[in-house]
């Protein structure tokens, strides 16, 4: 398994990453020069059903919860709550080495990082820049083969 590098030094813990950094874009490349441009969450959120007495200490302990109204159960005049907790993870980062069917089978690929980003929405807007920086529609050199799925490099060339 390859390690992450950003500028020439390995990444391979996420206390590298900068303070409130929710993810990164990545550079991908097989050992023919062929690259995968993507992007890359550090964490995943889950929101796991619980009990109301447990949602109850959990609250009072000062964890993560939410309570939500169940729609289903719902009815006129009377409101059934579910209670969940959150849990925040560390993703499959480190041995993530991109979304693309092709590039997952690879081996011995080089993971560079080229950008960081600090919320959801500009984790997708720095990975359209990188995208188009790169031209990775136009140019047999990359495996991306579509942009936010409504640009394809068919429809292009």
């Amino acid at each position: 398994m390859s390690s992450w590098t950003h500028k020439g030094e390995i990444v391979d813990d996420v206390s590298f990453f900068p303070e409130g950094c929710i993810g990164f874009i990545y550079k991908v490349c097989d050992n023919t020069g062929k690259c995968y441009i993507g992007q890359k969450s550090l964490f995943s959120t889950r929101n796991i059903v619980t009990s109301k007495s447990n949602y109850e200490k959990l609250k009072r302990d000062g964890h993560t919860v939410k309570k939500t109204k169940n729609k289903k159960k719902s009815k006129k005049g009377s409101v059934v709550w579910d209670y969940r907790k959150v849990v925040v993870k560390e993703s499959n980062w480190k041995s993530y080495q991109g979304s693309n069917k092709e590039m997952k089978k690879l081996k011995g690929v080089s993971k560079e990082i080229i950008d960081f980003a600090f919320s959801k929405k500009q984790l997708t807007y720095l990975e359209l820049k990188w995208m188009f920086h790169y031209n990775v529609l136009e140019s047999s050199d990359y495996y991306n083969d579509n942009i936010l799925g409504k640009f394809y490099g068919r429809d292009i060339n």
